[in-house]
């Protein structure tokens, strides 16, 4: 079993009766560890480049998560590809495998970002029958 690390999931997302559009029009985004990317077993953990940080602020001084499997975002009404409000806003949208999450703030910081870990993937694939 091994995961896309490109947005196909923006075509299959419908498929699933799941919107593919966050509520601002936007396509959700998301990443996968690069481990994930090839045949994978219940072992599998991520390694170098391809580990996913979740970052409470853009110069990550606090992390929140790290080599996560994957992580499901989205910019938001701000979009920082079309308008960089914040720092933050513009980690997320910089395309490496870090991004920063935290509590909106007002008139700034508006992203959603969503991760799972190791642990909660292996356990869903387990239970659907698609790990062993």
């Amino acid at each position: 079993m091994s995961l896309s690390s490109l947005n196909t999931w923006y075509k299959k997302l419908t498929q699933f009766r799941f919107k593919r559009d966050d509520p601002w029009g936007n396509p959700y985004q998301y990443r996968v560890n690069n481990a994930l990317t090839a045949p994978f077993q219940l072992t599998t953990v991520g390694s170098g480049a391809g580990q996913i940080k979740i970052c409470m602020d853009a110069n990550c001084n606090k992390t929140e998560a790290s080599n996560v499997a994957l992580v499901v975002y989205s910019r938001a009404a701000h979009d920082a590809l079309k308008y960089p409000v914040l720092a933050d806003e513009i980690e997320n949208a910089d395309h490496d495998a870090v991004y920063v999450s935290h509590l909106p703030a007002a008139q700034g910081f508006d992203d959603q970002v969503v991760w799972i870990s190791y642990p909660m993937l292996m356990n869903r694939m387990i239970i659907l029958d698609r790990l062993r």
